[in-house]
């Protein structure tokens, strides 16, 4: 559930030219420690569904951005929402 909320959010995201949600957003979110964000994006990544971006802002911060793998991945899950 985390990784298609996630994922949704990036894209969203970028459709209406925000900035990329970031790892403090995923905690607020979810309302869970940054242990577990860890453990989740750590998935997402090893999947290589997404890629952590530094801010241009402010190097401490790192964005969250989608790769091909993760735009077929999310393509495939909201595309079966729509056939059924």
């Amino acid at each position: 559930m985390h990784t298609i909320i996630i994922l949704t959010e990036i894209v969203v995201s970028k459709i209406e030219k925000r900035l990329l949600p970031n790892i403090k957003w995923v905690e607020t979110e979810f309302q869970i420690s940054f242990t577990k964000v860890n453990a989740i994006l750590t998935g997402l990544i090893k999947r290589k569904f997404i890629i952590k971006v530094p801010s241009k802002i402010d190097a401490r911060v790192k964005h969250l951005d989608i790769t091909k793998s993760g735009r077929e991945f999310i393509y495939k899950i909201t595309s079966s929402l729509v056939q059924t």
